[in-house]
């Protein structure tokens, strides 16, 4: 079986952290492995809508990236 997510954000990134508190951090896991490496912070709150019609409202969201550096200087350029 497989899982995908799609979120598109057409919002504005606030900030930008290369590394997790995973115990301090209050964030939306979008890492199939869970794994994370980024964490962006948006502007305002986005309503994710996943399997089964659940939804969840988050302004944080974790991602894994294999080239972090390449993806934090591109979106630096549009902070």
């Amino acid at each position: 079986m497989l899982i995908k997510h799609t979120l598109q954000v057409t919002l504005g990134i606030k900030t930008l952290k290369q590394t997790l508190d995973k115990d301090k951090e209050d964030f939306q896991n979008f890492s199939l492995t869970g794994d994370t490496n980024i964490l962006l912070t948006l502007n305002t709150e986005v309503n994710a809508k996943g399997l089964y019609g659940l939804s969840k409202t988050f302004t944080k969201l974790a991602i894994h990236l294999d080239d972090k550096l390449r993806f934090k200087t591109e979106i630096e350029k549009r902070i």
